[in-house]
């Protein structure tokens, strides 16, 4: 996919199909950010496919501050996470993950005031997939907006204490350390399956 690593990049009108990682690298990305101030807009992710965690909009601030980005008006779908999980109980397999758009601040914090809006995510996870959601922020996000965004199928292996198919996903990371003040709104959730969860949030 692409790799962004300078501050103040706008990535606009990109198509990006089939992104894959390296040989034995099981984090496909369609579009990493590693950098601030950027803008990722318009542009085109699907078909990222990868045996453990695939992602289609990556912001990566375990190691570099991402802060002061924006993700809005893109377009991202099929992202499945091909490595059959049958229980999540067993510590001698990964956990398999798929998600549309994701953000992590990692340890210090790295991604503050992240705009997240008028995206179009669908088609994330399938039924091998452990954990799937449309747009997750973990590890220390702060100041983050997910705003007008439309959310369609997420799908993920039901399997033993796993949890359900997840429309926005804030979550903590490592011992805990979770986002502040943040706002999550006005997002459309279009799937048609009962057991999709549309906002989980955890403190």
């Amino acid at each position: 996919g692409i790799s962004i690593t300078a501050n103040g990049a706008t990535v606009k009108g990109f198509e990006v199909q089939a992104a894959a990682g390296d040989d034995g690298e099981p984090n496909s990305r369609g579009i990493d950010v590693l950098a601030s101030d950027v803008t990722v807009k318009s542009n085109y992710i699907h078909s990222v496919k990868d045996e453990e965690r695939p992602i289609g909009i990556h912001l990566w601030g375990n190691g570099q501050d991402v802060s002061n980005t924006e993700v809005v008006n893109n377009r991202v779908e099929d992202i499945e996470a091909t490595t059959l999980t049958p229980n999540l109980e067993d510590s001698e397999r990964s956990i398999s993950k798929a998600k549309g758009i994701a953000v992590s601040g990692g340890d210090s914090a790295n991604a503050d005031n992240v705009e997240i809006s008028h995206n179009t995510v669908k088609d994330v996870g399938n039924k091998n997939t452990a954990l799937a959601s449309a747009i997750n922020i973990y590890g220390g996000a702060q100041d983050f907006d997910v705003n007008s965004n439309v959310i369609g199928s997420v799908d993920h292996k039901v399997a033993t204490g796993s949890p359900f198919d997840l429309g926005v996903y804030v979550s903590g990371y490592g011992g805990g350390n979770y986002g502040s003040d943040s706002v999550v709104t006005e997002n459309n959730f279009v799937s048609t399956d009962s057991n999709q969860l549309d906002v989980v949030t955890f403190e």
